[in-house]
């Protein structure tokens, strides 16, 4: 028996997703599908779990949470959940391969902007705690660095490289407090 009815979307095609993003109003702190990238990655590593019910609807609508099977913001919020779970196991599962994504370039090279630009929003959900990583104080060193450094149009694999490393200590650095603070919890 066949339906005259569209599939239903599981989550939103990657083109599809960057393209809701983009066309969400009021913006989102992170532009596109790069940005949301950096965003996630920020609450991934950062130092305490924040409540998803806090950032999604800013990404997939107010009532997205509660939107019904088969809608857009249905297939967002699904989406947003498959990023946050993407980063959260590989970063945990597999830091050797991780890399972020930026967006990649004609001439091989890459261009971070959005990425850094969404992950220092995401670490805007902490900011008393992720002081001293921002701040490179003494206890943390300076590994927010190639973060920052990134904010370049043209990144090499080099910097790529770098910004993972960057991104796996700082999610190292932060490990014992959100432990402790999921024992607690």
């Amino acid at each position: 028996m066949t339906s005259s009815s569209p599939p239903i979307l599981a989550k939103l095609e990657d083109e599809a997703f960057d393209a809701f993003l983009k066309a969400k109003r009021p913006a989102p702190p992170a532009a596109g599908l790069v940005g949301f990238d950096g965003y996630v990655t920020a609450l991934v590593v950062g130092p305490r779990f924040i409540d998803p019910r806090r950032w999604i609807p800013v990404f997939a609508g107010q009532n997205a949470l509660d939107a019904p099977v088969g809608t857009t913001e249905y297939a967002a919020v699904q989406s947003i959940v498959a990023t946050y779970n993407r980063l959260s196991t590989g970063l945990g599962d597999f830091p050797d391969v991780y890399r972020p994504r930026f967006l990649t370039r004609d001439d091989g090279t890459w261009d971070g902007h959005q990425w850094v630009v969404g992950f220092f929003a995401g670490a805007s959900h902490a900011p008393r705690l992720w002081k001293p990583m921002l701040n490179g104080h003494r206890e943390t060193g300076n590994p927010i660095a190639p973060i920052r450094g990134a904010i370049r149009l043209r990144s090499s694999a080099d910097d790529l490289r770098d910004v993972a490393k960057a991104v796996l200590a700082i999610r190292d650095y932060f490990m014992p407090r959100r432990v402790q603070d999921a024992r607690r919890g």
